[in-house]
């Protein structure tokens, strides 16, 4: 597996660049590493080039020419080179042409000094952008090009946006997010910008067909959709705030469906130099795994020293990842294996985009991701073997899995819904949570239920799955529903003397321990399928309150809508995570550990990874049908194995960060297919 290093290189116009060039001590180093490509800067997001640049701007005090020493010496030892074009912003070039700017719904734009966020639907694309990838593909002819950021595609008020949308709508371009206009607005800008990009690409490749073009955070979980054409490479990069380890794993499974080659990287360097200081080897350990046991690139970095060398704490940060890297690849599935997950959580474009695309790029959409970091953190915590998807990836990875979560989606697509419903129809189940989306302005087919208007409850209790448990709390807006043929298993239990809108003091109500006329659980069977609902919003509560009974109640709930999978841990306790893998004659079985992971800080909350015990107990059961499976175990862990007629259930203790076992079955094409 590839590993990709990225040297982040935003320098101030008064920093010294270029004064004590080590070239060939950083190539080697990262040849010693085994890292087989890096990004280098050419132009960062002050709006500086790091090479003598003729159209763009050179950094003021660059001494050396950083971008085409280290591209020679990377090539000279046989690493692949991406140069990093900052796309979106650029303070130098905004400082020169104030025309670029991009500018806000108030008029204003960013104020000058720091980095600048830049329209490039201005002349700024064929002056500055364009004429500067020539260059660089003329003299340097790079191996590709990683662009940066997607905040070009963010609402811009300048005088040729607002002219572009007159000139192609006859009406001004909307601010007020009420504004019926919105919604034209919304698929405008996405249109553009989507075009835009493969302008891009395309002129990239007249240059150089070959060359590698990606554009950051296009096509991840805040823009769902198909990459614009040109495009090769498919650029995750998570949220810097919180935990990392956990984003990670939700990039990696969601670019495991992905039609192209997948790379996550870590991006917490402007929080300071150095920022690997503070748990260098454990936030690399847990960042990394969660990228390569879903087969994802990972793409670590530091600051490269504006002097143009490394420093200790890099040289520390590769040797870590590099010795990491092998003891990974010892335990590696096999050439031919896939990933075989149990159950997928669908993603949507609707849910960060708006049902008409009105909220496309607006402020932050990772903040709209709500309910699929909740659905894939609970399912993680749950001990459940899944992956994520988007709709437009939705047919080829139903392939694989035999349950389908839809956690508070709004819409979906017809072509969803034919989906959805051929694969319930075939045997699979589909669990819809909090929210029934519409297709074409109807309610999805098939789940035999109504929604009813008008808020019912703001929190409600779930009646426990199994006995001796107790009531789970859920906490969000609930509707009243009623069944049209579907069978209703489980009703709400509402909060003592419980009216909507109200808070016992600042908290929720006790349970009225009695079981209301509105129904918390539905099944309606398809075909030789099923289609489930459960009436509240279990995944966003869980994103923001974390509600430990709620992780047991959806074991138990998975377990009766799909009794039948792959594997499971066992009393899980959380925060590790299962992942499968098969070949024709192998299961491959990882176990991820995220629990040494803390958050520090006020207001913007950080990471902070430490080191508890030395070791983690695990419980799973495999699912057999029958066979005879060989047990091995890859990096020495601590198990006991027992087998029933149809499950292999394995107990031990693995070293941390990760444990790693395989099955051999008995013959060829044995693995369960459920």
């Amino acid at each position: 597996m590839d590993l990709v290093w990225h040297f982040d290189f935003h320098t101030p116009g008064h920093v010294r660049v270029g004064d004590r060039c080590d070239f060939d001590g950083v190539a080697g180093s990262l040849v010693d590493a085994g890292v087989g490509a890096a990004i280098i800067f050419a132009k960062c997001h002050f709006g500086f080039s790091y090479y003598p640049t003729k159209v763009g701007t050179p950094h003021p005090r660059l001494a050396a020419d950083v971008f085409g020493g280290l591209l020679k010496a990377m090539r000279a030892k046989g690493l692949k080179v991406q140069s990093y074009v900052s796309f979106g912003i650029d303070g130098a070039g905004a400082e020169a042409h104030p025309e670029w700017r991009r500018t806000y719904s108030d008029g204003t734009s960013d104020p000058s000094g720091w980095f600048i966020n830049v329209c490039p639907f201005t002349s700024y694309l064929d002056q500055r952008v364009l004429p500067q990838i020539e260059e660089l593909a003329r003299i340097y002819q790079p191996d590709g090009y990683w662009f940066d950021t997607m905040s070009a595609l963010s609402p811009c008020y300048c005088r040729q946006c607002r002219d572009d949308f007159q000139r192609e709508t006859g009406a001004p371009l909307p601010i007020a997010m009420d504004d019926p206009l919105q919604a034209r607005a919304g698929q405008w800008r996405h249109d553009r910008g989507f075009a835009l990009v493969s302008r891009v690409a395309e002129y990239i490749r007249s240059l150089d067909p070959a060359a590698a073009v990606g554009f950051n955070q296009l096509g991840s979980l805040p823009y769902p959709e198909p990459m614009p054409v040109g495009v090769t490479v498919l650029t995750l990069d998570p949220e810097t705030q919180g935990p990392q380890s956990i984003p990670f794993s939700l990039n990696a499974a969601y670019g495991s469906n992905a039609p192209l080659p997948c790379e996550i990287m870590p991006t917490i360097f402007h929080g300071g130099w150095g920022d690997w200081s503070p748990a260098p080897l454990r936030r690399l350990e847990s960042t990394a795994l969660a990228c390569w046991i879903r087969g994802a690139t990972f793409i670590p970095g530091d600051r490269l020293h504006p002097e143009g060398h490394l420093t200790e704490i890099s040289q520390n940060a590769l040797t870590s990842v590099a010795a990491l890297r092998s003891c990974w690849e010892d335990c590696a599935p096999g050439s031919d294996a896939m990933l075989a997950p149990d159950v997928l959580i669908l993603h949507s474009p609707s849910l960060t985009n708006g049902d008409d695309l009105q909220l496309f790029a607006v402020d932050d959409p990772r903040a709209r991701l709500t309910p699929i970091n909740g659905m894939h953190r609970l399912l993680l915590d749950a001990g459940f073997n899944f992956t994520v998807a988007a709709e437009w990836e939705l047919n080829s990875a139903l392939r694989d899995v035999s349950v389908v979560v839809v956690p508070e989606i709004p819409t979906l697509s017809i072509k969803t819904e034919k989906w959805l419903m051929a694969f319930a129809a075939d045997g699979g189940k589909i669990l819809f949570i909090g929210t029934l989306p519409t297709v074409d302005g109807h309610p999805f087919s098939g789940t035999g239920v109504e929604v009813c208007k008008g808020l019912w409850q703001d929190h409600a209790y779930l009646p426990a799955l199994r006995d001796g448990e107790p009531e789970v709390l859920v906490r969000g807006g609930m509707n009243a529903i009623t069944t049209k043929g579907a069978e209703a298993r489980l009703a709400l239990i509402e909060a003592y003397d419980s009216v909507a809108g109200s808070r016992y003091g600042w908290g929720i109500g006790p349970s009225s321990h009695i079981s209301s006329l509105n129904p918390a659980l539905t099944r309606c069977a398809l075909g030789r399928g099923e289609i489930w609902f459960l009436n509240a919003p279990i995944a966003s509560d869980y994103a923001r309150m974390g509600n430990w009974p709620q992780m047991a109640w959806i074991s138990d709930l998975l377990e009766n809508v799909a009794p039948e999978v792959r594997g499971v841990l066992l009393e899980s306790g959380g925060n590790l995570e299962l992942v499968l893998w098969q070949d024709s004659s192998s299961t491959w079985i990882f176990l991820l550990d995220h629990e040494t992971e803390q958050l520090v800080g006020e207001g913007r909350f950080w990471s902070r990874t430490t080191r508890c015990s030395a070791t983690r107990d695990f419980a799973l059961s495999i699912a057999t049908q029958g066979r005879s499976p060989k047990l091995h175990t890859l990096r020495g862990e601590k198990i006991v194995a027992a087998a029933n007629p149809t499950h292999l259930n394995i107990t031990g203790a693995f070293k941390r960060p990760f444990c790693a076992l395989r099955i051999d079955w008995p013959s060829a094409n044995t693995f369960p297919i459920l």
